[in-house]
């Protein structure tokens, strides 16, 4: 029991870690150079020997559609695959999530995908082609592969590809030097790309002028759908965590709801803290002044609703929404609804 929490606390202090030199926090990350040109080289050579049929994805008799991105973090792509899954919510819908978390147990997207899609099918697991087999056999007639878009053993219908509105590509370099996980160009294979944060088609139209993508583009951007429990956040003292890719997206939304941050804790990206660590920050925030305490919906999932707390537990409930290029968005619609009546019909 001991090894394993050493385990993992080294496994998030050395992620921590790798977070502070790609963000700069730290110095030495001209020592991951080699290791970043090592991962664009596997990329492309997979890339390429899929592109030249060398090697061939596994079709499956259904519809499947990818959400991904390029780069490693948060992009909005379980937003997304939340929005597609309840808009299609008519139909049997599964989702492929990859599934384990850093402490080995079930991770932060599939428990969240199942709370707020209770209609649907979700399949946590590496093996993306065997739990696609196993949300056949339960009668799936739309596959939403979370995560997708380099996993290539496993044929897609259609490729949505999500990208930031600031950084599209990062830095430009690859893991573990940069957050970038895929090849840039790659994203011309994509049959939708959609944008986070985007306000207005004004907007997405400026920002089409700094990339050339072929693809038809949208726009989004993720609005608060709820606070739980219901309450307002304005003037009210508050301490943060978080184990996400992107914390300081977390810290604004925060503050656009009026919380007074008088502390913050930030964890490894799918983090989830012990009892013990969270109930002391807890005390803490309370020592301080702080009158709840503010995190993810993602890390909500994560925690028992029966570990005793010093502060009372608040978080917003997220939801995506499309704020550009609605013609687009409602053709892609309109395709997947015939597309899967075409699986259904003709098995293709």
């Amino acid at each position: 029991m001991l090894r394993k929490k050493l385990s993992r606390t080294l496994r998030s202090k050395l992620i921590q870690f790798g977070q502070d030199l790609l963000e700069g926090r730290r110095r030495g990350l001209f020592w991951l150079y080699p290791f970043g040109f090592c991962w664009g080289s596997v990329v492309y050579w997979k890339n390429w020997l899929y592109d030249r049929a060398f090697f061939s994805p596994c079709k499956i008799p259904r519809l499947v559609v990818s959400i991904g991105n390029v780069v490693a973090g948060g992009t909005g792509k379980t937003p997304l695959t939340l929005l597609l899954a309840n808009l299609f919510s008519h139909r049997r819908v599964a989702i492929l999530s990859r599934g384990a978390s850093l402490q080995g147990s079930l991770a932060d997207e599939p428990l969240l995908l199942a709370r707020r899609c209770p209609s649907a099918l979700v399949y946590a697991g590496k093996d993306r082609i065997l739990s696609a087999k196993r949300a056949v056999e339960n009668q799936a007639d739309l596959l939403l592969l979370d995560d997708g878009f380099q996993h290539r053993k496993l044929f897609r219908d259609i490729d949505l590809v999500l990208l930031s509105a600031e950084r599209p590509f990062s830095n430009g370099r690859y893991l573990p030097c940069g957050f970038l996980r895929e090849r840039p160009e790659r994203v011309r294979q994509a049959s939708m790309v959609c944008v986070n944060p985007i306000h207005s088609e004004e907007e997405l139209e400026e920002w089409k002028k700094t990339i050339p993508c072929p693809a038809c583009c949208i726009g989004v951007r993720l609005k608060v759908k709820r606070l739980v429990p219901d309450l307002s956040l304005q003037g009210v003292p508050a301490a943060l965590f978080s184990g996400i890719a992107n914390p300081d997206s977390f810290k604004k939304i925060a503050l656009d709801l009026g919380a007074l941050i008088l502390d913050e804790w930030r964890l490894a990206d799918h983090e989830a803290p012990s009892i013990r660590d969270l109930q002391n920050f807890a005390l803490h925030a309370r020592s301080l002044g702080a009158k709840v305490l503010l995190c993810t919906e993602k890390d909500a999932v994560k925690r028992s609703e029966n570990e005793p707390l010093a502060l009372p537990l608040v978080y917003p409930e997220m939801e995506m929404v499309v704020t550009a290029g609605h013609e687009h968005w409602q053709n892609l619609v309109d395709k997947i609804e015939e597309k899967i009546d075409n699986y259904r019909t003709y098995g293709k």
